[in-house]
């Protein structure tokens, strides 16, 4: 499945404002400009929800709060290939997320500390076509896939009450049966079979009259620390590098010293999996491994 050339992205808008994730996006050297739009989402999510579920709801939920903000643009409109990205650690089964203050991001590492935890990181793209007012198509419904039903975990910090009604919605034992209002492209997206990652990871396409329109997937990485001193743990949390991370800590930096040993992928555990963006950017004809696109 490949996209029309006369309908490629003529731009991609970055649904985040981490400069860790812009950093990694520009790292791939894209043949189109790429833009940032920092969106206000609702991140949270029931029990239903297992890690691998929580990454890709929440990456696409920013892929659409983007969306939907690029949908109210005047003249020039553009061909827009939207990306959100969302990443959790998770410790015995509990999302570990930014710390909310100094003393909270002290009792993540020392529970951290010589143990394993996971890190799921979840990626979403979304092209939103021009329109003939200059405005971009208007965003209906999509559904959107997850993978996995298993042990329920709410991202941290949020109180899961059950009053909101999440995206994915169960549909028997093995599946989800997503129910999402807010996007599609004036079509109905059918999900296609699911592309593994070797063994950390999975993704899909969503498309319409065999034309790319969503893609969701996800990572999952190991990571192992060392046995930190309280000293080493107080001196860290001292530099602030922890404070706006998820489990109060950055594999990049300083934070590597921490680290022991990760089973995965680096990139994952940074923020955004390098390696599943380029396979999901390729169906929508965007490759850094091309001398050009033709328009």
């Amino acid at each position: 499945m490949q996209m029309n050339v006369n309908q490629l992205p003529s731009r991609l808008v970055l649904a985040s404002s981490s400069p860790r994730r812009r950093e990694l996006v520009g790292a791939l050297r894209l043949p189109i400009p790429i833009e940032v739009l920092a969106t206000d989402t609702d991140e949270t999510v029931g029990p239903e929800l297992n890690p691998e579920m929580i990454v890709a709801e929440l990456s696409l939920r920013k892929a659409i709060a983007a969306a939907q903000q690029i949908s109210t643009e005047p003249h020039p409109s553009y061909r827009t290939l939207v990306l959100g990205g969302d990443t959790i650690v998770v410790l015995d089964g509990e999302v570990l997320g930014k710390p909310l203050d100094a003393e909270d991001a002290r009792q993540t590492l020392r529970r951290l500390s010589g143990r394993v935890h996971e890190v799921y990181s979840g990626v979403s793209l979304l092209f939103v076509p021009e329109s003939d007012q200059g405005a971009q198509a208007q965003l209906t419904q999509l559904a959107a896939p997850v993978f996995f039903v298993g042990d329920g975990v709410g991202k941290s910090g949020v109180v899961l009450d059950g009053t909101r009604k999440p995206t994915l919605l169960p549909d028997g034992a093995d599946k989800f049966a997503p129910n999402l209002d807010g996007v599609a492209i004036n079509r109905v997206p059918v999900w296609g079979a699911e592309e593994l990652l070797g063994d950390i990871g999975r993704w899909r396409v969503a498309a319409a009259d065999s034309s790319p329109l969503a893609a969701t997937g996800y990572t999952r990485s190991e990571v192992r620390f060392r046995e930190l001193s309280d000293e080493e743990i107080t001196a860290y949390v001292a530099t602030g590098d922890p404070l706006d991370k998820a489990g109060s800590y950055g594999v990049q930096g300083l934070g590597s010293v921490l680290i022991e040993k990760i089973e995965g992928d680096f990139y994952s555990v940074m923020g955004l999996p390098l390696a599943l963006l380029y396979q999901m950017l390729l169906p929508f004809g965007v490759s850094p491994l091309r001398h050009g696109i033709e328009r």
